[in-house]
């Protein structure tokens, strides 16, 4: 930039852009690369002097790593550059050049499940290979399985050595890897992946005891199991290991199994874990999920908690086990439920009210038949004339009741002519 300079500084950077007076932009004076390269030296030192620069271009390999250190932020962070033949072929002889002082395998130091470092020469070439489609040796391609980084496609890599091996020898590895452990999350998660997409059943115990593995964290084998889950669907499997699973992945597992046609064993399951535990949240949580799936046992349970833990408030979540009731069977208890929230004024988070919450389940279970209408229709005016004193509001539960007989007859209409609907008013009028 200056000749006759030995000591170049960060004001000599910022003298060189005036020019009589006026700001110019440096890049339009010089190539950019050298000035980053500039800026980086005395940004570090301060000052860098013509020698140090010299020796530093003449030390082996400064200049060359510098290049391709800055190839691959350019491609990394700009999709529209154009890269040309000659350019291509250089950056794929840099990577047949140096493939073989990377060990793929170990490339990812990793210190704990959030914190790990990636060998850079590894990272370079994995991302020049998957660009550029470049070819390695099957032993190089099959240790590139033990790598992996967060790209804007986060199965890049494995959809690169798919291209270029069979599954077999793929399914070998990973069998293998997955054996002997892998340390990198984001690796293992690959592995699942691929030998859950690919039914690979020898692979699956190991798989299942990296689920409850609680030296990796809840998020990683989160995620595992929801891949394993959808790709394998070996729920007998995943049975086997929720008496061992921690509660954060026994809880998972239950809700994928509530939404998968395995109500029977979930109920049974938390049936008898509703026995053994002494844990006043779990009880909690399975009487629940016991009433989300209408079990009157789990109910029950609901109920008397609510009734031994909620003192003002109910969290939204808590509550909405409620909405799945249908049947007349879950009346008594909702009617107990229906008193405490009375008595206590209980809030749902500090906004709407738990007896609306409990309302809406009576009106779920009216509308399923007209035996069941007839139930709640009883039952809460029952409520209204035995309980009014405990709060004023409950007079207005008769409010409820009109709306659940209006909806009830709308819902119904299309099966009864209108001297039917006129007999069964003024039957009910009569009551």
């Amino acid at each position: 930039i200056n000749e006759n300079k030995e000591i170049l500084s960060s004001d000599d950077l910022f003298d060189i852009r005036k020019n009589n007076n006026r700001l110019i932009e440096l890049d339009d004076y010089y190539p950019s690369i050298t000035l980053r390269l500039l800026r980086e030296f005395i940004r570090d030192k301060q000052t860098i002097s013509k020698s140090e620069l010299i020796k530093w271009f003449e030390r082996n390999g400064n200049e060359e790593w510098y290049r391709i250190s800055r190839i691959y932020e350019l491609l990394r962070d700009n999709d529209d550059i154009h890269i040309n033949d000659d350019q291509k072929t250089w950056i794929i002889q840099w990577c047949q050049d140096n493939v073989k002082k990377v060990d793929f395998k170990n490339a990812i130091e990793v210190q704990d499940e959030n914190h790990f470092t990636y060998k850079t020469l590894a990272l370079y070439i994995w991302f020049f290979s998957i660009a550029f489609n470049i070819d390695h040796s099957k032993t190089i391609l099959l240790d590139m399985l033990s790598f992996d980084f967060i790209d804007k496609d986060y199965e890049c890599g494995i959809k690169y050595i798919q291209s270029k091996l069979n599954d077999d020898k793929i399914i070998d590895r990973m069998l293998e890897n997955i054996k002997e452990g892998i340390a990198y999350g984001g690796a293992l998660k690959n592995h699942i992946k691929y030998l859950s997409k690919n039914k690979v059943k020898d692979s699956y115990s190991s798989i299942l005891n990296e689920i409850i593995n609680i030296n990796r964290s809840v998020y990683n084998r989160k995620e595992f199991l929801d891949i394993f889950y959808k790709y394998s669907k070996d729920i007998e499997g995943i049975k086997s290991i929720i008496d061992k699973a921690d509660t954060e992945i026994k809880w998972e597992i239950l809700n994928k199994f509530k939404t998968d046609n395995q109500e029977i064993f979930v109920e049974n399951f938390l049936l008898e874990s509703l026995k053994k535990s002494n844990d006043n949240e779990e009880i909690g949580k399975i009487a629940e999920m016991l009433t989300s799936l209408q079990n009157l046992e789990g109910l029950q349970a609901y109920v008397s908690w609510c009734k031994d833990n909620i003192k003002s408030e109910i969290k939204e979540n808590r509550a909405i086990c409620l909405s799945n009731l249908k049947t007349v069977d879950a009346i008594p208890f909702l009617i107990d439920l229906l008193e405490f929230s009375y008595t206590k004024d209980i809030k749902v988070d500090f906004l709407g009210s738990f007896n609306s919450h409990i309302l809406g389940s009576f009106s779920n279970i009216a509308l399923v038949s007209e035996n069941n209408y007839l139930e709640v229709k009883s039952s809460l005016e029952k409520f209204i004339k035995e309980k009014s004193s405990i709060n004023n509001d409950i007079k207005y539960i008769v409010h409820n009741i009109e709306r659940i007989e209006e909806q009830f007859y709308l819902n119904y209409a299309p099966s009864f002519t209108i001297e039917d609907v006129k007999e069964k008013l003024s039957i009910l009028k009569s009551l």
